[in-house]
């Protein structure tokens, strides 16, 4: 679990080191299974701590099972991921929510603050579209053959037949 103590937090840029293992189980959300996954979380992030507002921000390297898109195997995976979380301090009503530009807003105004959820959403929102197993990512090159490719046959009678034709209108 990834914690931020907001009453020992001293203002200013501080760092948050990351080095965890979260999980987040199978649910099922308006009928539809979403999976579960296991992610280990290292790096760092910027806490930087202001009298009404913390903003936890910065990178980090997601490593993580996946399935490989060419074989369907799975294979370990590391990948970069970014978060930012602004932690409202003034505001008495509790709770999080999403802000327009996709950053967490938590309201509270001292205790613990768990990140869990927002690191979990930064790895699924940073998964790479295409994920292929380091095994199937070198594709062969082809080798250039020493003799020039010759011409289909019917690309050099076409273009003889133009040329005896002349030159056409559009021309």
């Amino acid at each position: 679990m990834v914690e931020l103590f907001l009453d020992r937090l001293a203002p200013g840029r501080t760092e948050l080191e990351l080095d965890h293992e979260l999980e987040r189980e199978e649910q099922v959300v308006q009928g539809h299974v979403v999976p579960g996954l296991r992610a280990r979380v290292r790096g760092a992030l910027w806490v930087d701590a202001m009298d009404h507002k913390i903003l936890v921000h910065g990178s980090f390297t997601v490593e993580r099972e996946m399935i490989c898109d060419r074989s369907g195997e799975a294979f370990q995976m590391a990948y970069p991921a970014q978060v930012e979380v602004m932690i409202l301090r003034g505001s008495m009503r509790g709770g999080e929510e999403m802000a327009d530009d996709d950053s967490w807003v938590i309201h509270q105004s001292g205790g613990i603050v768990a990140l869990d959820e927002a690191l979990l959403e930064a790895i699924i929102l940073d998964e790479p579209q295409h994920v292929v197993s380091p095994r199937y990512e070198e594709i062969p090159a082809v080798e250039a053959e020493d003799e020039e490719d010759e011409i289909d046959p019917r690309w050099e009678a076409l273009r003889q037949l133009r040329e005896s034709e002349g030159p056409t209108e559009a021309e």
